[in-house]
């Protein structure tokens, strides 16, 4: 999970200032038998063209369509152990596609998931996260309210519901965000800290980052005063599982990103110095190329307008030379820019 976007020379953002991780990674369902709606069914097995599956995806797809085949329709939603399966795993197929980036096949399955079974919140919490992550941030909102609303419904307090409650609302407030309903999106977050209490629930969203979304929120609405009071609380802030320091990194990249689309590039490239020195302090085994190349990329165009050259070729020679590493997965296209001004 990041915070990491682009500026082009004009100063406009590139990408989301929010993003957040398919909750499938952090709370994997287990792996089940269910049904599949007749209209995926061909889709799911095309096993060429646009759509390969792999061995584990195909196994998943029979696994879905044989239930279909054992129980009709009807009879899956009279009962409540297999209309659970059949939504489990069309989410779970959804979320297979959207690494095949398929969105229409992952919004095809997730909404079926939820068709299926309309009173859980998990099926609606998935469905605003898919269109959340597909910048359909109206259609997530609505989903994620009524989320919201069936969790507050359904019964205890275990664990497991406050973790779908926290990222219930950190969507909400991502979404609302993008909306600029800043207002809202305010009121979402605090509803998560208060959730989250004092505690780690392990569920990769610390008070951490809840800090660090309210910090991005502030800015984007124009309270530079409460964004660096939630900036501090969240480079303070200690009770992360792991990954402290690139969590923090990503963040300040991201304030140095906003700092840049208003003009205040030197502001801008204090927060990427900052950030860069935050992930070389982690090693280069720890720290995905991938940011720090993304950093890279954004200070050499700051140092393009504050006319420091040296500074920005350094910067440009800093990308070449992380895209040469074999363990190198990021984009090409950083590496191409950065070849093509050096020239």
């Amino acid at each position: 999970m990041g915070f990491i976007v682009f500026i082009d020379r004009k100063g406009t953002l590139k990408g989301l200032l929010c993003s957040v991780a398919f909750l499938v990674l952090l709370f994997p369902l287990p792996v089940l038998a269910v049904g599949v709606p007749p209209v995926v069914r061909v889709e799911a097995l095309d096993s060429s063209g646009t759509v390969r599956l792999k061995k584990a995806q195909v196994a998943l797809v029979q696994s879905f369509i044989k239930l279909t085949q054992d129980h009709t329709l009807g009879e899956i939603q009279a009962d409540p152990k297999l209309r659970f399966l059949y939504s489990n795993l069309a989410v779970r197929l959804g979320q297979q596609y959207a690494k095949l980036k398929r969105p229409d096949l992952e919004l095809l399955y997730v909404q079926a998931a939820v068709d299926n079974d309309p009173k859980f919140f998990a099926w609606h919490t998935f469905l605003g996260s898919a269109f959340f992550m597909r910048r359909r941030y109206l259609e997530a909102q609505q989903s994620l309210e009524t989320a919201k609303e069936l969790i507050s419904k359904a019964p205890g307090n275990q664990p497991r519901k406050l973790i779908y409650q926290i990222n219930i609302l950190q969507t909400l407030g991502h979404s609302l965000a993008e909306l600029k309903r800043y207002k809202e999106a305010e009121t979402s977050y605090l509803q998560a800290i208060k959730v989250m209490g004092t505690g780690d629930h392990t569920a990769g969203q610390s008070l951490g980052h809840l800090y660090g979304y309210m910090a991005l929120l502030y800015y984007k609405w124009g309270h530079e005063t409460e964004g660096r009071t939630y900036l501090n609380k969240a480079m303070a802030f200690k009770g992360d599982r792991g990954g402290n320091r690139i969590y923090q990194g990503s963040l300040l990249a991201t304030l140095g990103v906003w700092s840049s689309s208003v003009q205040k590039n030197q502001e801008a490239v204090g927060y990427f110095e900052q950030a860069l020195v935050l992930f070389e302090s982690e090693g280069p085994n720890s720290t995905p190329y991938q940011r720090w190349v993304e950093v890279q990329i954004n200070l050499s165009e700051l140092y393009r307008r504050l006319g420091k050259t040296n500074k920005r070729r350094a910067a440009l020679q800093g990308v070449v030379n992380i895209c040469k590493q074999e363990t190198y997965q990021g984009e090409e296209r950083h590496c191409r820019r950065a070849k093509k001004e050096l020239r």
